[in-house]
């Protein structure tokens, strides 16, 4: 496999899309810590309850990315 590098130098991948979607896969990552240390049931800061359909959720999420 070439490096990273290499393949933005060909144009095969956008530097800007690696990028992105390593900062949503942190923030997705974030997310679950913060659910897990809030606990069933709590409200984060913004007000969203914290379900078991939430977790699912993100937890999907960040493996599809």
């Amino acid at each position: 496999m070439k490096p990273k590098e290499q393949l933005i130098e060909e144009g095969l991948i956008n530097e800007g899309s690696v990028i992105s979607r390593n900062y949503v896969a942190l923030f997705y990552s974030n997310q679950l810590d913060k659910f897990n240390r809030l606990g069933m049931g709590k409200e984060t800061e913004n007000g969203v309850v914290i379900t078991p359909t939430l977790i699912k959720t993100t937890e999907r999420r960040l493996n599809q990315l």
